[in-house]
């Protein structure tokens, strides 16, 4: 999967209908540190295009592909109150909802370390 720029993931963003996006929240994330959270998802294959970040809220727009060859573009906002929480927006080229993508990402992202001070660890 090759890196979308910000001009590229909005115009694809844009593509897609509005009826075909999908929300996800996760309550806890694993890690306390926004660049934890871009590493494990980048080692999963789902791409960093941009992100934007202001006071306590980081903006993440990423992309990934599944093996059927299908763009899904995704805004990840991270809350920072204490412990970092995720409200994902995907949309999909296909049109359809991804409950393994939506698997996938609960299981990368949510806290279910016994130790949080392993966070640099985990996000490798």
């Amino acid at each position: 999967m090759q890196r979308l720029n910000s001009k590229e993931f909005a115009e694809r963003w844009k593509k897609i209908p509005k009826k075909c996006e999908e929300n996800l929240i996760i309550g806890r994330v694993f890690s306390t540190k926004e660049c934890n959270v871009i590493r494990r998802l980048q080692a999963h294959n789902i791409v960093s295009c941009l992100f934007k970040t202001s006071e306590n809220v980081t903006s993440l727009y990423l992309s990934c592909t599944t093996k059927d060859n299908i763009l899904i573009l995704m805004e990840i906002v991270l809350v920072n109150s204490g412990f970092l929480s995720a409200k994902i927006k995907y949309k999909s080229e296909s049109q359809s909802k991804h409950l393994e993508l939506e698997n996938l990402l609960m299981i990368i992202l949510s806290d279910c370390a016994e130790d949080p001070q392993n966070d640099e660890i985990m996000a490798r």
